[in-house]
């Protein structure tokens, strides 16, 4: 026997498995249909073990560390139908799926049809038996086999000549051990329990080849996939076959057997009729017909394969969700076109010259790179040479002789894998980042035969992750305007940008000085949230961030002015003798916008409401939905800030919201209030002012939360 822990070393899990077309195309057909359930989804996944393996291993990566998934149900709300749907176009693309069915020593739709026939038995056979993991039955059967097509795809030159042979069902594991150094069971069951699913199902994929002695004593998971692998390769002679239940455990008299086949091969009727396949095919499983003619359409497809792969992957990213989104919906598409399941996404930040990480939200992968800077110099990391060489790098030296250092052994340790591969983004040559993608080395071989598409995929993720290169706290390239020299603008941020810097880094130090001290953590955090908005605001001064403040995600108001008030709390409001109430409204919707913005008028309003208390008093802000008339739709979010101070005077009043205007003497500029009219009204918002001398000011934000994308997508 060949020797057993290299073989398993050298099999490449993550090879994409083939699936029957007909199935894909009718997968896609139903996630496009927004009147279809998950149940119809489930309906048409658990017909394919390519698919079903696929979508496992999707799932897995964004399925919290020690849960464990337990149906298809569950993994089809993991994923949502739009990823599912990308995944089937994906999969018809790729031509090794085509000649795998067309060509293949496999007899593909054999293992298709057996597979199928096996999960609807188990299934059958636990219902018959009243056990209550029915599904859990349907997906052994389903999975059962898997492991050939993984050997079948790993080691074709010597897994081919056996296939041909076809060995008995007793001698398949002993001529796979010979032949290639491990069986279809092992390898199938390792890979399914790299998936988290339950214990038994792994283990009913394990031993459904093993003795019918040793099978009498397993729990009844193995004996009913064992069974039903049987049965389905020897359905003809009922009378043995109750024999051989009988001996492990389940008494089913030959003619209530012969029923329970017959109805299996009704319900594959069935399915084969909803594919729309011949069910007369089923005694011709070699040469499966399909009632459309859709094999041309490979030779079509093939011709524009990776253009198609990576506009399928990604073409309906939108960049309106903001970075995190953006990141994750890249990370779903790495692993659907290169079976990639850990990523870190790196950005670079051209005044320090580093990378700097940041984390994917709800995946698996460890989020400790978050602000985590690498150096961007020769011999300082992968990463680094990969951005610096604007090539692809891996970590195995395969493409290069780079070196791999400790910063490289941290970055593959938390990845979980044995090494990387890093892919450069860039935009005309302009450095945007690096994705350092976590790979096995036996992955290697399959994608360096794709690094063209893997160029393909980094150049159009560089241009969805462009605007989000520099962090907020960086400056980003600034153009000319009006009364404003773009070079000083360049130098003034470039200079502040400098103590900032180092401001971040010190309460990072600090942060991880005070431990579990959540109050001092929470503060920490709040300031370096305001720090990272000073570069965003001098940004202004080129007015290149005036058309973004619409288009950003959602925003609960409620706890933006919560935290707001806490981070003023000490460092304003204590000082100054002044006592803040905040009366929330609990049903306010979302609004649909960025913080930033809202942050900075906020601020500004609170702001003037200290400034003209110098004695002290009080401030109440208040929240709340209204809608301007019972017949519209369109509600409007209300925020209220009063305080009881001196009030503004007439003169004043008159010209509040207008540049320059101000009361506070020649150190003030009078912009706060222009700037936060401009912003409000960037969201389509209004604001407004009532004020009396000696009772107090109060000004009034109302923002639509129903009308503004489509307004904004009007401009």
């Amino acid at each position: 026997m060949k020797n057993r822990p290299k073989i398993i070393t050298k099999i490449n899990s993550a090879i994409p498995v083939p699936s029957l077309p007909q199935i894909l195309f009718k997968l896609i057909e139903v996630c496009k249909n927004s009147s279809s359930t998950p149940e119809d989804i489930v309906r048409v996944v658990s017909l394919d073990p390519g698919i079903t393996l696929k979508l496992m291993r999707l799932a897995s990566v964004w399925q919290k560390q020690k849960l464990c998934i337990r149906t298809l149900e569950q993994t089809i709300a993991i994923l949502g139908p739009e990823s599912i749907r990308k995944m089937a176009l994906t999969a018809l693309v790729t031509p090794l799926s085509n000649r795998v069915i067309r060509n293949a020593a496999l007899h593909f739709n054999r293992f298709w049809l057996h597979s199928l026939q096996c999960a609807i038995l188990a299934r059958k056979l636990t219902e018959q038996f009243r056990y209550g993991f029915a599904n859990d039955a349907y997906l052994c059967g389903l999975l059962h086999d898997v492991g050939k097509l993984i050997l079948w795809m790993n080691f074709r030159k010597d897994y081919e000549p056996l296939l041909k042979h076809s060995p008995e069902l007793d001698e398949i594991l002993n001529a796979e051990n010979d032949q290639i150094g491990i069986n279809h069971c092992d390898v199938g069951w390792r890979l399914i329990r790299s998936l988290r699913t339950r214990p038994l199902v792994a283990d009913s994929i394990l031993y459904h080849h093993r003795p019918v002695e040793e099978i009498a004593g397993a729990f009844p998971p193995v004996k009913i996939v064992y069974a039903a692998n049987v049965i389905s390769h020897r359905k003809k002679n009922t009378f043995a076959l109750a024999e051989m239940m009988e001996e492990i455990g389940f008494h089913l008299p030959p003619e209530q057997l012969k029923r329970i086949i017959e109805d299996v091969w009704h319900t594959t009727s069935a399915v084969l009729n909803f594919l729309g396949l011949y069910p007369e095919a089923l005694n011709k499983v070699d040469d499966l017909k399909s009632t459309e003619s859709y094999l041309p359409i490979y030779e079509f497809l093939g011709e524009i394969r990776e253009l198609s792969l990576i506009q399928i992957a990604t073409g309906s990213i939108s960049t309106d969700g903001g970075r995190k989104a953006v990141q994750k919906e890249l990370f779903i598409s790495l692993q659907i076109l290169f079976d990639i399941t850990s990523a870190f996404f790196f950005y670079y930040q051209p005044a320090d010259n580093v990378l700097i990480g940041k984390p994917t939200p709800d995946s698996r992968t460890d989020d400790s790179i978050d602000a985590v800077e690498m150096p961007v110099k020769p011999g300082s990391s992968v990463p680094a040479m990969s951005l610096i060489q604007r090539e692809v790098i891996d970590s195995f030296g395969h493409l290069t002789n780079s070196p791999v250092n400790i910063t490289d052994d941290q970055l593959v340790r938390l990845l979980g894998t044995e090494g990387m591969l890093c892919l450069p983004l860039l935009v005309n040559q302009k450095r945007v980042g690096v994705i350092v993608a976590g790979i096995d080395e036996p992955q290697f071989p399959i994608l360096s035969e794709q690094l063209s598409m893997l160029k393909q995929f980094a150049d159009h993720a560089a241009l969805l992750l462009q605007e989000y290169a520099y962090d907020e706290s960086r400056a980003s390239v600034i153009s000319t305007t009006a009364g404003v020299n773009q070079e000083s603008v360049r130098r003034i941020i470039h200079e502040v940008n400098n103590p900032l810097g180092i401001i971040k880094n010190y309460l990072k130090v600090l942060g991880s000085k005070i431990g579990e001290n959540t109050d001092v953590g929470d503060e920490i955090f709040f300031i370096r949230e305001e720090i990272e908005r000073i570069p965003g605001i001098i940004k202004q001064l080129s007015g290149t961030d005036k058309i973004t403040e619409r288009n950003g995600g959602q925003v609960d108001i409620n706890s933006m002015v919560y935290d707001l008030t806490r981070l003023l709390k000490k460092s304003v409001l204590e000082p100054s003798d002044i006592k803040l109430h905040f009366f929330p409204d609990p049903k306010l919707p979302p609004f649909p916008g960025k913080k930033n913005g809202l942050n900075q008028v906020l601020i500004n309003l609170l702001k003037n409401s200290v400034e003209a208390m110098p004695e002290g008093g009080n401030i109440f802000i208040k929240t709340a939905s209204e809608r301007p008339q019972k017949d519209l739709a369109e509600r409007n979010i209300v925020i209220t800030i009063r305080d009881d101070g001196p009030g503004i005077p007439d003169q004043i009043m008159a010209r509040l919201f207008e540049p320059g205007n101000t009361s506070k003497g020649t150190d003030n500029f009078g912009l706060g209030l222009s700037i936060s009219k401009d912003i409000i009204t960037r969201y389509h918002g209004l604001i407004s002012c009532k004020s009396r001398v000696n009772e107090g000011t109060t000004f009034t934000i109302k923002l639509p939360v129903s009308d503004i994308n489509s307004k904004s997508s009007m401009e």
